[in-house]
This record gives C-alpha cells, sequence and structure tokens, in this order.
C-alpha cells in the first residue's frame, strides 16, 4: 500500500494556539479543581476520571487553561530523552480540570484531525521521530518548544481514514486494559483471602464462636465484627471441612507479642527461606529471559540465573516493590532472590513480604539498601502444611488467570505496537473506511 502523500504543519490543526499551563506552587495544592502535573502524563496515556492533584485558579485562568474533550497534553520537560514530548489525550472528566506549566496544550479542529489519531501518531516510533527533530538537551533533562511542535510535518490522511485507525488501534488498547483492571481485581481477591486467612484470622475466630471458645481480649473487636457475618458467607458454612484445617483458639505468642492461632509456629526467615544475591548483567547477550531490576523487567538476556518459582526483593533503590515470579529469570545484583526451603510456602511468603514496610529497615544513606541479615532475622508467623496447602491451591488459581490476561496482554500489545508503525506511517492504509 502506498504511504500517506499529504503532509502538513502541526500548527495548521490547530483550533486554538498551543498554550503551556498554569504554575502552582506546592504549597496551595490541595484543594480547587483537578490538575493534571507531569506525574500524571507519564503515568497516563488517556485521562478519564483520572485521579489528580487539585489547585485552586482565578475566574480568568479558567477561561483559558480548562481541558476539553479531545485535547492533546505534552510533556515539556523530562529528565531522560525519551520522556520529552510525550502525548497523552484528555477524554474527559465529571469536573473541571486543568495542568501544569511544564505541559503543552494542543487543541484541534476537529473537522480536520481526529484528536486520538494523532495522540497514536506521536506515541508511534513514527511520532516520536518527527518528536525528537525538536527535542533539545542539556543541563541534565530534554525538553521541547510549543513553537517547534508547531512547525512538524504531519500526515494528514482523510478524516474517516484517521478514525478508523484509530478505532483499530483504540479497540487492542480497551482489552489491554480491561485485562489489567480484571487483573487488579484477581489481585484484590489475592490480599483478601491473604488477609481473612493470615492477618485476621476469620476462620479461627469463626470457629472459635461457634464452639463457645474463649477469646482473648485482644481479638475481642475482630470478633464482634465476625459475629455479625452472615454464616451463610463464613468459610465454616461453606467448606466445613476447610474450615476443620483452621483451630479454635489462640496462644500468646512472646517472640512476636501477640496472640496467633494455636498449633501455628513463628520461625526465622532464614530456616524457611534462603536469601540469595543477584548478579551483574552487563556481560549477558540479548535473549529471552527476564532480567529484573527493582522497578521490574530491565532487559531480556540469553540465560537464567534461576528457573523456579521465586520472590524478589530489592536490595537497593526501590525497597517496596517485591516481586513474584514463577518463570526462569536473571535477577541484577540490586536484588535478592529467593528459594523455598517449605513446600507450598512462595506465594504465602509473597504477600507476608509485600505487606512489611522495608524502607522503615534501611540502612543505606543516599541510596536506600536492605541486607541479608535483616531479612534472615525476621519473624515469620508459619501456619500448618495443610492450611499452607490450600492457600496454594486457592491462590493459584487468581495466579493462573492472572499469567493468561498478561500473555494476551503482550500478545495484543505487540499486535498493536506494529499495527501502529505500519497505519500511522501509511504502509498499511485501511480500506472501506467510509
Amino acid at each position: 500500500m502506498s504511504e500517506v502523500s499529504n503532509h502538513i504543519k502541526f500548527g495548521e490543526l490547530y483550533l486554538v494556539p498551543s498554550r503551556n499551563g498554569l504554575s502552582k506552587p506546592s504549597k496551595i495544592r490541595g484543594e480547587g479543581i483537578k490538575f493534571i502535573n507531569m506525574g500524571e502524563i507519564f503515568a497516563y496515556d488517556q485521562f478519564v476520571n483520572t485521579p489528580t492533584d487539585r489547585v485552586p485558579i482565578t475566574e480568568k485562568e479558567c477561561e483559558t487553561s480548562l481541558l476539553e474533550q479531545g485535547d492533546l497534553l505534552f510533556a515539556r520537560q523530562s529528565l531522560v530523552l525519551s520522556g520529552a514530548g510525550k502525548c497523552s489525550i484528555f477524554i474527559r472528566d465529571d469536573e473541571d480540570i486543568t495542568f501544569e506549566s511544564h505541559l503543552i496544550r494542543v487543541r484541534l479542529i476537529k473537522e480536520k484531525a481526529y484528536p486520538l489519531y494523532y495522540h497514536y501518531l506521536f506515541k508511534s516510533p513514527y511520532g516520536r521521530g518527527l518528536i525528537y527533530t525538536i527535542t533539545e538537551q542539556g543541563a541534565g533533562q530534554s525538553g521541547i518548544r510549543g513553537s517547534d511542535l508547531s512547525t512538524l510535518k504531519v500526515p494528514l490522511p482523510p478524516l474517516p481514514e484517521q478514525k478508523a485507525i484509530a478505532h483499530i488501534l483504540g479497540t487492542l488498547d480497551d482489552k489491554i486494559e480491561l485485562n489489567r483492571q480484571m487483573n487488579q481485581t484477581l489481585e484484590a481477591m489475592a490480599q483478601a483471602l491473604f488477609k481473612s486467612w493470615f492477618v485476621d484470622f476469620d476462620p479461627v475466630l469463626d470457629n472459635a464462636l461457634a464452639s463457645n471458645q474463649e477469646i482473648p481480649d485482644e481479638l475481642q473487636a475482630m470478633a464482634e465484627k465476625r459475629a455479625l457475618v452472615p454464616n451463610s458467607k463464613k468459610l465454616i458454612t461453606k467448606s466445613p471441612e476447610l474450615a476443620a484445617l483452621f483451630p479454635s483458639s489462640f496462644v500468646f505468642n512472646e517472640t512476636l507479642g501477640k496472640w496467633i492461632p494455636e498449633g501455628w509456629e513463628v520461625k526465622k526467615l532464614q530456616e524457611l527461606v534462603k536469601v540469595k544475591y543477584g548478579k551483574d548483567h552487563k556481560k549477558l547477550e540479548e535473549g529471552d529471559i527476564p532480567c529484573f531490576g527493582s522497578g521490574g523487567i530491565m532487559r531480556y538476556v540469553e540465560k537464567a540465573l534461576f528457573e523456579n518459582e521465586s520472590v524478589l526483593i530489592p536490595r537497593k533503590g526501590t525497597l517496596d516493590n517485591v516481586m513474584y515470579v514463577n518463570k526462569p529469570f536473571w535477577s541484577v545484583d540490586t536484588m535478592f532472590y529467593t528459594e523455598m526451603n517449605q513446600k507450598d510456602f512462595v506465594k504465602y511468603f509473597f504477600y507476608v513480604v509485600n505487606k512489611l514496610n522495608f524502607s522503615e529497615m534501611n540502612e543505606g544513606s543516599a541510596v536506600p539498601s536492605m541486607t541479608t541479615a535483616q531479612l534472615n532475622a525476621m519473624d515469620i508467623l508459619l501456619p500448618t502444611s495443610k492450611i499452607l496447602s490450600e492457600f496454594e491451591a486457592l491462590i493459584s488459581k487468581y495466579f493462573s488467570k492472572k499469567e493468561g490476561n498478561n500473555f494476551q496482554s503482550e500478545t495484543l500489545t505487540q499486535l498493536r505496537d506494529r499495527l501502529l508503525l505500519e497505519l500511522i506511517s501509511g504502509r498499511l492504509r485501511v480500506q472501506n473506511f467510509n
């Protein structure tokens, strides 16, 4: 298919001149109308009732600086080259909303230019290439000017074709977003199950109430809440065999300084888990094995450091970004990875460490850091092996569904990105778009 031959200066598609946002110091933020910051631009491609900061604004500022449906927002500055000129689109909000001074607002003539199409254009490698031609670097950051943005020559396919392209790409994005929301729900369900069994001890309290066992004073408030829960919603009714695995009484544990279910133990982390150091990745060739740093996947490498399920714990940097991995991986030297000594323990351990505040254990000065000694000395509440086995079986269903959604989203993302480049560049044209 032939490429789009009709190009036009981007500024010729503006309904009004581009505009920088409002400068609002942090000390006055917190009340007023919604206010999109730089952080939201990098976190969201599209804004639909997105949670934001709030600022007070004047009537005059309202006249010039509120957002309308289809407005494009470009990042004027970024600490990294790839962030300069990052484009997001405002779809809608139930409230008035404005934007900060480090952002450029572009409002297009919708009879000529479909905003969502141009959002995808500047999201594509083709559009990013255009942005790079106007990006200036210096003083530790990169940036673009609104005056230069307006001079960029952009393709101008027929409006129906713009809408057709945006629809195709948007449909894929909608499915990817739906998968993300489904995974959020699945994760919330998994966390709720962990909290119910191992933090609030709901099945133990239910058993104690049903058998008229004495409940410690410290747990009376929790017991009173459980007494109000309909029996039909309790494990003792829904699954009596499973509920029978839980005790019906508590014992006071001196190590933790609190009441725990009878028959459960408290052990040092080092008795349950081997904490191991990650290794440098720089000499590894490219491959298909994920390489994890404290922020997540950094790259893909030729071989694995460990091939079994593991919980990754940051050693330096962002200490609270604990990760669960269930496929071969490489972990860099700013991460710990773990090897389980206990059967059916890895997912339980993941949620145990996820609720800890590692930032409070920081032993670093300039760079937050964690030591093996700190981790190994932690006291871990250990339920019985049968309860751990049941938790593993239940929670694995949530993890399996999340994996399936992630795999589908990865496939859809690859398809979207290929189509994005081909459609936006004009090498692939949409037929019969009228």
